[in-house]
């Protein structure tokens, strides 16, 4: 699972709204999986990530996401994990049971 693609995408606002968006454009399956990381802090950004595909750019640009770069979220996000509350599925859980979040 560590070699799966992935896309990361970071924005503001209401978290929900785009997790249910994201569920009727993606359909989560098996194949194809993303998950929300709310932030705990009112300050910072929320970030997206989307397994096996990208996100168009015309979908980012009305929804105001902005892609973040892998290098960009294993200095600056990876590490925070903590300070967030993931929704949905959860590559870095140590329990693989609870791998993905409903």
């Amino acid at each position: 699972m560590k070699d799966e693609f992935k896309s990361i995408y970071r924005f503001e606002g209401r978290w929900f709204d785009i997790f249910d968006m994201l569920v009727g454009v993606i359909k989560p399956t098996n194949a194809q999986r993303f998950s929300v990381w709310e932030s705990r802090r009112k300050t910072d950004g929320h970030l997206l990530i989307v397994y096996d595909r990208h996100l168009a750019d015309e979908w980012q640009q009305r929804y105001r996401v902005t892609r973040v770069t892998e290098p960009e979220f294993q200095h600056h996000y990876k590490s925070k994990i903590k300070e967030h509350v993931i929704h949905g599925y959860n590559e870095f859980s140590k329990n693989s049971k609870s791998r993905f979040l409903s």
